[in-house]
């Protein structure tokens, strides 16, 4: 369970890019072996950036 109220955004998009996998997994049970990443970036470029305000904001060094 989580104590927010809603999904976080951040582990929407982990969810996403897990799910992802599923369509590389069936395309490789298909013979197609082309892919071998999720067709989903995580981190994006949004979360990355949220984290490096949200760290800059605590006085962390972020390196990106």
């Amino acid at each position: 369970m989580l104590p927010a109220p809603q999904v976080p955004p951040v582990l929407l998009e982990l969810s996403a890019h897990v799910s992802g996998y599923g369509i590389t997994v069936a395309k490789g049970e298909q013979g197609d072996h082309s892919q071998h990443l999720s067709g989903v970036p995580f981190p994006s470029n949004r979360s990355m950036a949220v984290s490096s305000a949200g760290a800059a904001g605590r006085g962390a060094t972020v390196a990106v």
